[in-house]
């Protein structure tokens, strides 16, 4: 082939570079996540704890319409320690906000799928209550919700609250290019949990089985896995760093139990190590 002659597969792969890029480009730009701030924050109406520039996360406008210019700005905090998403939610000077509760929620996703709204005991305050005398009215508030970290990016977040003016401020709602995305990252470790099984002579049974189960931060409700009756080594593998319990089920009378190194601490990017030994009663023939 002859220098600078493309030929037919050349100029093939470059119609289809074309064609690729001519698809990309007439596709809405996903924005670039902002940077998410970690720690915790305390429902109930204060906002002292929060800072109004690093905990800023995205602009609200009316009815979510960005050309209509800004109304208030949310604010985002994650704390990996209990997999809780805290917001805040302020109204720009100027914008009067109702206190009505069905009309102040927080939706992932879809605006059906409401996380938590001005119903929900706890987890929602609202900020400024009669600012400007009148008990009806507010600057904001505050809200709390569950976000699994580490997980797919949840592509829509919406906030909103009823304004004075009768239109509502919220997030972006349409466009892939100003809505709100977010995805909490936490840092992992691992747990290994050696399981020894002693029959001190009594004859094994293949059916016997042990439950050892975990409780901490990534399974504040507990995790349980099962193992046979030779023992051997469980591993609970990128899991939310933090102290963890290790217990074992009851395994009968005829057992004897002894657990080391729990509590575990799981630290980022390394394997805690603890163990279970289970002792039978002496056989007796």
């Amino acid at each position: 082939m002859r220098p600078g002659h493309l030929g037919r597969a050349g100029i093939a792969l470059l119609l289809g570079l074309a064609f690729l890029l001519g698809g990309l480009a007439g596709q809405p730009a996903l924005a670039q996540m902002p940077q998410l701030t970690y720690g915790s924050a305390t429902v109930d109406g204060q906002i002292g704890e929060w800072n109004l520039s690093t905990d800023r996360y995205a602009a609200m406008y009316p009815n979510g319409d960005a050309s209509q210019g800004t109304t208030g700005d949310l604010y985002l905090r994650y704390n990996c320690a209990n997999q809780t998403m805290y917001a805040l939610v302020l109204l720009a000077e100027g914008v009067t906000g109702l206190a009505q509760p069905n009309d102040a929620w927080v939706a992932l996703e879809t605006v059906g799928n409401v996380v938590v709204d001005g119903n929900t005991a706890g987890n929602f305050a609202w900020v400024g209550v009669g600012f400007d005398g009148n008990s009806g009215h507010v600057q904001g508030y505050e809200a709390a919700f569950p976000v699994t970290p580490n997980q797919q990016v949840i592509q829509h977040l919406i906030a909103q609250i009823q304004t004075l003016s009768g239109v509502p401020s919220s997030t972006e709602r349409n466009g892939d290019s100003g809505v709100v995305r977010i995805k909490p990252r936490c840092p992992v470790g691992n747990l290994q949990v050696t399981k020894t099984v002693d029959w001190n002579g009594f004859p094994p049974d293949a059916t016997q089985s042990f439950e050892i189960c975990i409780t901490g931060p990534a399974y504040p409700n507990g995790n349980c896995q099962s193992i046979g009756p030779d023992g051997g080594i469980l591993s609970w593998n990128n899991i939310a760093v933090g102290t963890y319990t290790i217990t074992e089920t009851d395994a009968g009378t005829a057992w004897t139990t002894v657990i080391s190194g729990s509590p575990a601490t799981v630290t980022a990017g390394a394997t805690a190590n603890a163990s279970v030994a289970n002792t039978h009663d002496a056989f007796s023939p």
